[in-house]
């Protein structure tokens, strides 16, 4: 990412693309578990805050390199996060065990 500027409209732009997915779910999958999807739409937004927070306060901000790091380390959890999130998302439609 360029800037800063780029690196949260990213954010946003991805935390948009999971909510919209939940929301498809939520709506067009009938045997989905509505409180679960509730729950992971409130994942995504506190993911969401969280992540611009970040991006707004990097660590060590007098020190060019702290920055550099700071950013990488949050691409990286950001990365780890979606992952997570996307994997909750494929699993919304699997049935209930008995």
């Amino acid at each position: 990412m360029a800037s800063k500027k780029d690196l949260k409209q990213r954010i946003n732009e991805i935390a948009g693309e999971l909510f919209t997915e939940c929301l498809f779910c939520k709506l067009y999958i009938p045997e989905v578990d509505n409180a679960r999807v509730d729950r992971l739409i409130a994942n995504i937004l506190d993911m969401q805050v969280e992540f611009l927070n970040r991006a707004n306060r990097p660590d060590a901000v007098a020190n060019r390199k702290l920055v550099k790091a700071s950013y990488r380390k949050l691409k990286e959890s950001l990365a780890k996060k979606v992952d997570e999130l996307c994997d909750e998302i494929v699993h919304l439609n699997q049935q209930k065990e008995i």
